[in-house]
């Protein structure tokens, strides 16, 4: 009987449950490991999960674990969601630079659902029982070349279904490249070689379907803006397009939209700076969007971040020189070489000079880092001396 108990609500959970959060479109069936469709992180699914390309953050082990390479500060992320039928979400990460892999995060994905009533197959009831999912994370992201990062990751995953267990090993691989400041491209492969395994007497064996994702992203150097658009496609499924925007006002307030593929989503954050620079911050943010069962799904995170450069100010000021080049120009805007990794921060002044013939530096302007990443920055020229016109090649210092 309780096996006949147990089949019944596998399919009522597999056809009803967790699963039906994600579109379950005529021709698109459900699938084994459905629940890492749903996507990690605020910002992520705010932005509609268009985030291969952007994947700057510790959440970055999911959407495109290359983009772990473009971390330069220690995270610390909790995430936690809550739609209906008892269905909740957690996530729990912590991200590390500066090992020789690169960066390294661990992390921990759940879904689940308790209390469920158990039938057997005349419809008497056989107690409750529980069902959860998760997916633990080991993932690594590096630079190894300017503007170019790679990296990968391991999951172990587990599926609890009332007396059952499965259990299986997945990973995926990613790519991504910034060919200029304003603009990021990213490549991600979910999933390769991947099935979980039950222990029931059967041993029934289930394949988690691969799936691409690609994504490209724009980040205009005059403001705040970021403006995203990922490509899915899965084994199981029709081609996905995931569209977002970002806005931050005064520097701390957030505001996101997105589309999920048929779904429209929204959130925001607040930023709290614990440093001068806003390089070590907490953050609060929160996420709406459709849900295939109810009409809204409530996401809400807290990321702490400290960034290792400010225990490392005084060393960084007591080198003679910190200097970097303009690499390229856009009427009052420039593209130098050096970024955060080189103690840069936003809102930075910045003096620029000339190498004269016999070799002496000569000063010609100044400008502001507008827009800071590990290994480039944004700079708006502020002021140029009479008669000079900045050109490519010139240095650029901190003017303190």
């Amino acid at each position: 009987m309780k096996s006949k108990a147990f089949l019944l609500s596998f399919a009522i959970v597999i056809c009803c449950g967790l699963s039906a959060n994600l579109e379950a479109e005529e021709g698109d069936g459900g699938y084994a490991g459905a629940f890492l469709r749903l996507g990690a992180g605020v910002r992520g699914t705010s932005m509609g999960g268009a985030f291969a390309a952007i994947s700057d953050d510790i959440t970055a082990s999911y959407w495109n674990p290359a983009g772990l390479g473009q971390l330069n500060a220690i995270q610390f992320m909790g995430i936690y969601s809550t739609s209906s039928l008892a269905r909740k979400q957690y996530y729990v990460g912590a991200a590390f630079p500066g090992s020789v892999l690169g960066t390294i995060s661990f992390s921990w994905i759940n879904l689940s659902v308790n209390d469920i009533d158990g039938r057997d197959l005349l419809g008497n009831s056989t107690g409750t029982f529980s069902n959860s999912e998760n997916a633990f994370y080991v993932a690594v992201g590096k630079s190894i070349a300017d503007l170019l990062y790679i990296g990968a990751n391991v999951k172990y995953l587990t599926h609890n279904l009332a007396e059952h267990n499965a259990t299986g090993i997945s990973g995926d691989i990613g790519l991504l490249v910034r060919p200029v400041p304003f603009l990021s491209v990213g490549l991600a492969y979910h999933d390769f070689d991947n099935h979980i395994k039950w222990d029931t007497h059967s041993h029934t064996r289930e394949t988690i379907p691969a799936t691409v994702r690609a994504g490209i992203a724009l980040m205009p150097s005059t403001m705040p803006l970021v403006v995203a658009l990922d490509i899915e496609k899965n084994e199981k499924q029709s081609t996905r397009i995931h569209l977002g925007a970002e806005y931050f006002f005064l520097k701390q307030l957030g505001f996101r939209i997105g589309f999920n593929h048929n779904s429209f989503t929204a959130g925001f954050s607040l930023q709290l700076p614990l440093s001068r620079s806003n390089s070590q911050n907490f953050d609060f943010s929160y996420a709406l969007f459709d849900d295939q069962i109810d009409a809204v799904h409530h996401q809400f995170s807290s990321c702490l971040t400290l960034a290792p450069q400010e225990k490392k100010a005084a060393k960084i000021e007591a080198k003679p020189v910190i200097q970097g080049k303009i690499r390229a120009l856009l009427r009052d805007f420039a593209y130098i070489d050096i970024g955060s990794n080189s103690g840069i921060y936003q809102n930075q002044t910045l003096n620029i000079f000339r190498r004269m013939r016999n070799g002496q530096l000569a000063f010609i302007g100044q400008g502001r880092a507008i827009r800071v990443k590990t290994r480039v920055a944004a700079i708006e020229l502020q002021s140029v001396n009479e008669g000079v016109q900045i050109e490519v090649g010139d240095l650029v210092r901190p003017a303190n």
